[in-house]
């Protein structure tokens, strides 16, 4: 009697025979312990034992004594129902509605769509918050790949039991498989850029500095840099957060009112901000503040004058991100967190002091 495999498995059960398909697991050979399981594919003890019971049934995987074992007829009932899936993969793509213009992510999805060529579909669904409601249509062959910059972690964890992977793009994790800038060094390489040139009164244009993200990572790599110079990096409180240029002419005023020679920005939209307040004081940049920033938006380079910045590496993201992909397509395991250390472009607006 044939077996079919029916494809609302468990991703769990998915997993498992995508392993013993890849030849990871052979017949006769003993799989893990349910506890080991658990561990290896983030899932409960009850989700490791609802997978394992659908592979008992489909005769491949059999009990000896407490063990479970691949069975000498795995391999040919899985080519047989080969339809491994009945369902081909598809990597659905979710994010935020602002992201749908950012040159940024139509860089990285570039890559991933055009890298697939073919080996499984490609969808893009947006939401206010993700995964949003693309997630109640998420199967056992999708990989869903999120993009964003806020998530119900919960509605993540829903999905993650019922694919087969999930990747978290530009986000931290330590529960998901996640591909990001690493902000804590592109933090630190500023703060030893303005080092290098003279500077130790450094402002940091950042009003929450303890909030966590990827404001925080650069600026606490900054602020450990200086420290490892037994300088301080300096921050200021401001009350008022409701009109971002006038923070920007704040931070301004304050830091030069304590003789800074330079200000760190950790956005680019800050920094051009930056500059149309002094501009408006007629504080010349970089002759009276230096100034650096992150993210290397388009306009940079064509700041009077150009802009210091960190480029955000969406090139070597979107690529991460299709090996990561297409490493779960072949059934193998990808690497659980991937940061990419960006580059700092050093152009006019930091002067040098020595």
């Amino acid at each position: 009697m044939e077996t079919t495999l029916n494809y609302k498995r468990s991703a769990f059960a998915q997993e498992l025979l995508e392993s013993i398909r890849c030849g990871n697991y052979t017949a006769g050979m003993r799989i893990l312990s349910e506890r080991d399981l658990s561990d290896k594919f983030s899932v409960s003890r009850n989700t490791v034992r609802e997978g394992l019971s659908e592979l008992f049934e489909m005769k491949i995987l059999e009990r000896r004594g407490r063990g479970a074992f691949v069975t000498h007829e795995a391999l040919r009932i899985i080519e047989n129902g080969k339809e491994i899936s009945g369902t081909p993969a598809r990597v659905m793509v979710l994010m935020s509605f602002n992201m749908h213009e950012s040159p940024i992510f139509r860089t990285i999805f570039e890559s991933i769509r055009s890298g697939l060529n073919g080996r499984a579909a490609c969808e893009v669904f947006f939401s206010d918050m993700l995964p949003g409601a693309a997630a109640e249509n998420v199967s056992a062959n999708d990989i869903v790949l999120i993009f964003g910059e806020s998530f119900d972690y919960d509605a993540i964890r829903e999905i993650h039991q019922r694919c087969r992977q999930v990747i978290l793009i530009n986000a931290q994790s330590n529960v998901f498989n996640t591909i990001m800038p690493d902000n804590y060094a592109a933090g630190r390489s500023v703060a030893e850029y303005l080092y290098e040139n003279g500077h130790k009164q450094i402002g940091a244009a950042l009003c929450d500095p303890e909030l966590p993200s990827e404001f925080n990572d650069r600026f606490r790599g900054a602020r450990d840099f200086l420290r490892e110079k037994n300088l301080d990096i300096m921050v200021e409180d401001i009350a008022d957060k409701s009109d971002t240029f006038r923070i920007m002419q704040t931070f301004m005023d304050r830091f030069l009112s304590r003789k800074a020679t330079a200000i760190i920005c950790f956005q680019d939209i800050q920094a051009v901000m930056l500059y149309e307040a002094a501009r408006r004081k007629k504080v010349r940049l970089p002759d009276d503040l230096s100034v650096v920033s992150f993210d290397d938006r388009c306009y940079t380079a064509n700041c009077v004058p150009a802009l210091s910045t960190v480029r955000y590496p969406a090139e070597a993201i979107g690529g991460a991100a299709l090996h990561t992909i297409l490493t779960v397509l072949e059934g193998k395991e990808p690497d659980m967190h991937t940061q990419i250390v960006p580059a700092l472009l050093k152009r006019e607006s930091v002067k040098k002091l020595i």
